[in-house]
């Protein structure tokens, strides 16, 4: 994710609560790119466990969603506020 952010900003950067590829916590990539300061992208956690989305926004993430809510009316709303048509 980070090497992606050097290359291009994103209007939002997803994030899971776990990596896909390298089973790095999305908690841990979220503190990485905060302290970096470089990058100005939001950053969003997906999960359902709300002690999770609570450390992330406490880590400067934006709120997110479950991974269940995915196609809900207000996941849709609030992905719409960072992505651009």
């Amino acid at each position: 994710v980070i090497e992606h952010l050097e290359k291009q900003d994103c209007d939002l950067v997803i994030i899971n609560r776990i990596g896909a590829f390298d089973q790095e916590s999305g908690l841990e990539l979220i503190e990485k790119i905060k302290v970096d300061g470089r990058f100005k992208s939001p950053l969003m956690m997906i999960t359902n466990y709300k002690d999770q989305m609570d450390n992330a926004v406490e880590k400067g993430a934006v709120p997110g969603y479950g991974k269940g809510k995915l196609h809900d009316k207000d996941t849709i709303e609030l992905l719409s506020k960072y992505l651009c048509e």
